[in-house]
């Protein structure tokens, strides 16, 4: 006797659990491809956003050309320039889209979006900080360079006071150096400078002081010259003595 029951035969409940089962793995399919689609699309869309930013940081540090002789630490420009060419080999992701029925296309392509901008996010951070580190050298650089300039504007000008004594036109010329180097002082004693103009800026004020005294030292010495010659030029003739 066979035991097999034909198709048609079998209970109707068997039917519809069978039907139904096959209903719920189609969902839990179409759900599961419906997740990955949606997580394909957002690392698509992180992945440009990344690769933009990473754009931008390339030519942000390729927009200035920067030596090493202007940097305080020379290094620092071979590390920014390994750092861009680093960046500009990222690849990126191929436009290829895969398709959005096949879940496991859907995964390898939301995977590779995900790593490119991870890489995307750290080569813009390295890009940054390393360009950071060579404007900071510069920076460094800038502020020994004017303040070394102020320190000796200061000896010039303090020697400048000293030889003028008495030898001005105007001593209110040797007041306002005086004043110019107090301030000079101040600025070179300053703590947590950024700026050099911090420095330049007095060294001009300096030096404009100190062409002032240099100038009434010079019409001093003119007007002495001519009182001289004023004075010679009116003395009685020296009438040379008769021989005896």
């Amino acid at each position: 006797m066979d035991d097999a029951t034909p198709e048609g035969s079998k209970p109707k409940g068997i039917q519809r659990a069978k039907l139904t089962a096959v209903i719920v793995a189609a969902v839990v399919v179409a759900l599961a491809t419906h997740h990955e689609t949606n997580a394909y699309h957002e690392a698509v869309a992180q992945a440009e956003n990344a690769d933009k930013a990473l754009m931008k940081a390339i030519e942000q540090a390729t927009a200035t050309e920067y030596k090493a002789d202007q940097l305080k630490e020379p290094k620092l420009l071979d590390k920014l320039d390994a750092a861009i060419s680093k960046a500009k080999a990222l690849k990126g992701v191929p436009n290829d889209a895969p398709s959005e029925w096949l879940a496991w296309q859907l995964a390898s392509a939301r995977k590779a979006n995900a790593t490119d901008a991870d890489e995307a996010n750290a080569q813009a951070k390295a890009l940054d900080a390393a360009l950071k580190a060579v404007k900071g050298s510069k920076l460094a650089k800038e502020l020994d360079g004017a303040k070394d300039q102020l320190k000796r504007g200061i000896d010039s000008a303090g020697k400048t006071l000293k030889d003028t004594d008495g030898k001005v036109a105007d001593n209110a010329t040797r007041d306002s150096l005086k004043k110019a180097i107090a301030e000079a002082n101040s600025a070179l004693s300053k703590k947590g400078v950024t700026d050099p103009k911090t420095y330049t800026g007095q060294k001009a004020k300096l030096d404009a002081a100190v062409k002032r005294v240099t100038d009434s030292k010079a019409a001093k010495e003119k007007a002495d010259a001519e009182a001289a010659a004023q004075a010679q030029a009116q003395a009685p003739p020296v009438v040379p003595a008769l021989p005896i």
